[in-house]
């Protein structure tokens, strides 16, 4: 049986994504609220159709299914290659590479009769429309029932993270899956510039848990250090503004052999960065913020690892790094010392 992808469908969430855009022509997802779209810097509106974290999830009988979409061409990136993961139960069952361009049906089949939790994650590397879904004929078609904490990640390309061997398998789903967390990922690759429009949507999904990693795209030189403090705190205060007791984890950046100790062309290094990352979470606190914290985020990816960064640019952890780094980041953020520990609200 086919279920339209056009129209919302009482068992069907799209888990992950701030906003859905059902339309005749296809389904369309965004990582930033469109009412805030004309707040949007042009390179951002790539990174917000991009899907990384976002799944079609629900619970069904058929012993097969499969998805039908168009993959499309990323605006300023162009042609790039994209891949979709289906999960059943929580295990990955499909990983499909996509064709660059057009429209396309993926399948899993061989899937068995009994009632199971399905998870489609969606391409994190190319914009896309999705049409419909096919199931098995007289298959159950349910909606997921677990009450998952929320947790928002923010950050650049390392929580974009394009480099995983799939969707279902960047560093932020690998901790989520494994804590049983619903996520929201807002990493934009190149923009974790702390825009306003990304802002604003964060501070609007309500959240149990929010981790922000701050400061790596900066070394571009879009900001001083006063600049990128001020920015910082205004991202923070305007969370506070509507989720006032929400935990937030600020998170310095992981290693970046470059970038360390050579200046930027405002005469910051990402040593520095780190330094003002924790500075920015010690103003919060005199501040009276008594629910914020600091990671440092070498005890994620450290020198150690280096040897782990894609080549030739060296700045990327690759698919290998992704399980290393969710091991870490879910032991450090929301273990028994962790300040997002689950264990309590």
């Amino acid at each position: 049986m086919r279920i339209p992808l056009t129209q919302p469908h009482n068992a069907i969430r799209f888990l992950g994504a701030p906003d859905v855009a059902y339309a005749p022509e296809g389904t369309r997802v965004f990582r930033i609220l469109r009412k805030y779209h004309p707040l949007m810097p042009a390179d951002l509106a790539d990174g917000c159709a991009m899907a990384s974290g976002v799944r079609l999830s629900f619970r069904t009988t058929s012993a097969r299914v499969s998805i039908g979409l168009e993959t499309l061409q990323s605006g300023l990136t162009g042609v790039v290659s994209a891949r979709l993961d289906i999960l059943a139960d929580n295990k990955r069952v499909l990983n499909t590479t996509l064709e660059p361009l057009g429209t396309q049906e993926a399948a899993a089949d061989k899937l068995g009769t009994g009632l199971k939790r399905i998870d489609i994650f969606l391409p994190q590397t190319a914009p896309l429309r999705l049409f419909h879904l096919d199931l098995d004929d007289k298959a159950e078609l349910l909606p997921v029932t677990e009450k998952a904490l929320v947790w928002i990640t923010y950050g650049s390309s390392i929580t974009h993270c394009g480099d995983s061997d799939g969707p279902s398998t960047t560093w932020s789903v690998l901790v989520a899956r494994k804590l049983g967390l619903n996520l929201y990922n807002m990493g934009f690759g190149s923009n974790g510039m702390m825009d306003a429009c990304a802002v604003r949507t964060m501070a609007e999904i309500p959240a149990d848990r929010i981790s922000l990693k701050l400061a790596v795209n900066t070394l571009v030189g879009t900001y001083n250090e006063r600049g990128f403090v001020s920015a910082a705190l205004n991202m923070i205060l305007a969370i506070r503004d509507r989720q006032p007791d929400v935990p937030i984890l600020v998170v310095s950046p992981i290693c970046f052999p470059n970038g360390e100790t050579a200046p930027n062309v405002v005469g910051i290094t990402l040593q520095r960065m780190r330094q003002l990352d924790q500075e920015i979470v010690e103003r919060m606190q005199k501040f009276g913020d008594r629910k914020i914290s600091y990671l440092d985020g070498l005890k994620i990816f450290g020198p150690a690892d280096a040897h782990m960064l894609d080549l030739p640019a060296a700045i990327h952890p690759n698919a290998e790094a992704q399980h290393i780094m969710a091991d870490r980041f879910a032991l450090a953020a929301f273990g028994p010392e962790g300040f997002l520990k689950t264990d309590s609200r």
